[in-house]
């Protein structure tokens, strides 16, 4: 079967770096996606940024909305993904043209809900912030209560983030972003890793993270 994945972008306030991320997404080996490009009430040139790529490639639906933040705009995408699976990219931050394909193969062959891929931290730069040996993600198979305690440990805090995973959709049937929270990430990772009971990692440096 030929899962669609449905990968959800928020915007705001990126217009320097949303084309990078568009196009790195465009770019994926898997081709059958859907990119969901939810404007957050950006003020600045996003809006039409989100528009024009989408005029160019029917994979592309914006969503244009009035600012209530990330885990609004997050949910928003969540509300009309038609995929099997989502996963979220900053627009700020790329992805690298294998990610998708590879972590939908992991999610198929492990039978799996919930596939965490590693990532390359770097500056504005280019510089990586901290050494592939640091990460917390192994290849393998692994239960939330063996895979979080890694993530509370030093550097592991880059992975308690809603990107660089894929979630089978149904794994947000009850769950959303909290509204009006920073770091919204960490009132929901540990929760959907306990509800997807079994987590495939893989070690392959799929997600380029700005910091």
């Amino acid at each position: 079967m030929d899962y669609l994945i449905s990968v959800i972008v928020p915007v705001f306030k990126v217009e320097q770096f949303l084309p990078r991320c568009v196009e790195s997404i465009q770019k994926q080996t898997y081709q059958n996606i859907e990119i969901i490009l939810v404007d957050d009430g950006s003020p600045d040139q996003c809006p039409e940024i989100c528009d024009m790529y989408a005029q160019r490639d029917s994979r592309i639906r914006v969503i244009h909305k009035e600012n209530r933040g990330l885990s609004d705009a997050r949910n928003a995408g969540i509300d009309k993904a038609r995929g099997d699976y989502l996963c979220f990219v900053d627009s700020d931050d790329y992805i690298q043209p294998t990610m998708v394909e590879h972590m939908i193969s992991e999610a198929r062959k492990k039978d799996v809900k919930l596939v965490i891929a590693n990532l390359k931290a770097v500056n504005e730069k280019g510089y990586r912030i901290f050494g592939r040996e640091k990460s917390p993600i192994h290849k393998g198979i692994f239960t939330a209560e063996e895979l979080l305690p890694k993530l509370y440990q030093e550097f592991g805090w880059y992975y308690i983030v809603a990107w660089n995973k894929l979630y089978h959709h149904s794994l947000f049937d009850k769950i959303r972003f909290p509204v009006g929270k920073i770091h919204e990430d960490e009132y929901i990772v540990a929760q959907i890793m306990w509800k997807a009971r079994e987590i495939a990692c893989i070690d392959s440096e799929e997600y380029i993270y700005i910091y």
